[in-house]
């Protein structure tokens, strides 16, 4: 269609002095209306549910009036421009989805809290720092902490796009959002989990 058009420009006087500039018409017609159709089918429809003044209605006055003042060419380039904008959005916001939702996955549901000599299963908003909760293999970090007992290998991947686990032991770091990989750990939260690795990102 691009092509099209760039060829309609290049040859534009040649098909204005058809007769009737039924040259220009035959060919830049065609073009307006495969790109156009869905927001003039879009814009008559919300005529007529009575929302008038959108970004679509707009977009069908503007490159009508330029055909009926004989700029088809013109008319036709807008709407490419608005359908490759609107494309380029739909990109923008599928990705900003994805985005959303793999954060959500990586977000932990759970931790496992010792109080009163017992593991309980918790929300990790329920866990207040200096509380020691337990991590075994496979599991998501519900908070961040200081590792009291135990190694493991740690897989930092949705926090830091690092592919290779980082090893931890008694006296390192974990960080909500990754997966203990390896080794059953006990883990002394150092933040609340509004504050934690994974709420900030």
């Amino acid at each position: 269609m691009t092509l099209a058009l760039a060829l309609g420009m290049l040859f534009r006087e040649a098909l204005h002095q058809t007769p009737y500039q039924i040259g220009e018409y035959a060919l830049f017609l065609p073009l307006y209306l495969a790109s156009g159709w869905g927001v003039l089918s879009v814009a008559g429809r919300n005529i007529r549910r009575g929302q008038v003044f959108d970004e679509n209605f707009l977009m069908a006055v503007a490159t009508l009036a330029a055909i009926a003042i004989h700029e088809l060419p013109e008319a036709v380039g807008v709407m490419l421009f608005y359908r490759l904008g609107e494309l380029l959005q739909d990109r923008a916001v599928g990705g900003s989805r994805r985005s959303v939702e793999s954060l959500l996955a990586v977000r932990p549901d759970v931790a496992r809290v010792e109080r009163d000599g017992q593991l309980q299963t918790v929300s990790p908003e329920a866990v207040a720092v200096g509380e020691r909760i337990q991590l075994k293999p496979g599991e998501r970090i519900p908070l961040d902490g200081e590792v009291l007992a135990g190694s493991a290998q740690i897989d930092t991947s949705a926090l830091t796009g690092e592919s290779r686990p980082q090893a931890v032991e008694a006296g390192g770091s974990v960080w909500a959002g990754t997966i203990n990989q390896t080794g059953v750990l006990t883990v002394r939260v150092t933040r609340p989990f509004a504050h934690s690795s994974i709420a900030k990102v």
